[in-house]
């Protein structure tokens, strides 16, 4: 019996802490990590897609893409399972609709660059751009309003947020 006591102990000392044991701040700052780590996979991406235009090799945006699918959908999943912190509700919704717009946005553009070949025309790879581009203008309407819930978070919690640098 002692020894699942101490095992449980273990367990309990060892495991990450929830998002009901966070404070209002941390789970802000669990959000922005969220961000900065899908930003910085868009931007690898990005790289990728400058590499494939040069190389007219569209198939190396795959990898870049699927590492940034599957974050995604973890953080979805993660999100959606995620007790509320303090009035978090709000922001957490925002958070996924961003995800979601995220993983469409990816549907709706990266998937079919990659699916241009090396025998792409100019205008075809100017088309796949052009549809990047509308879809990265959703993109900046979502995350608008993904910051704004972010500041209604944070007065409602009695803490600023860092403008962005």
């Amino acid at each position: 019996m002692s020894r699942l006591f101490l095992l449980f102990l273990i367990c309990v000392i060892c495991c990450k802490t929830t998002f009901a044991q966070q404070t209002p701040i941390e789970f802000n700052d669990h959000i922005a990590a969220l961000t900065d780590s899908l930003y910085a996979r868009g931007q690898a991406w990005g790289y990728k897609f400058n590499d494939a235009v040069k190389s007219k090799d569209f198939t190396i945006l795959a990898g870049p893409r699927r590492e940034l699918q599957v974050f995604i959908d973890k953080s979805i999943k993660e999100l959606q399972n995620a007790k509320d912190v303090k009035g978090s509700e709000k922001l957490r919704h925002a958070m996924i609709d961003f995800l979601t717009m995220e993983k469409s946005m990816i549907a709706n553009a990266f998937i079919p660059v990659e699916k241009l070949t090396a025998n792409a025309t100019d205008a075809e790879v100017q088309a796949a751009l052009d549809r990047l581009t509308e879809e990265s203008k959703k993109e900046t309407a979502d995350l608008q309003k993904l910051n704004a819930a972010q500041k209604e978070y944070a007065a409602k919690n009695n803490f600023s947020i860092e403008p962005a640098k």
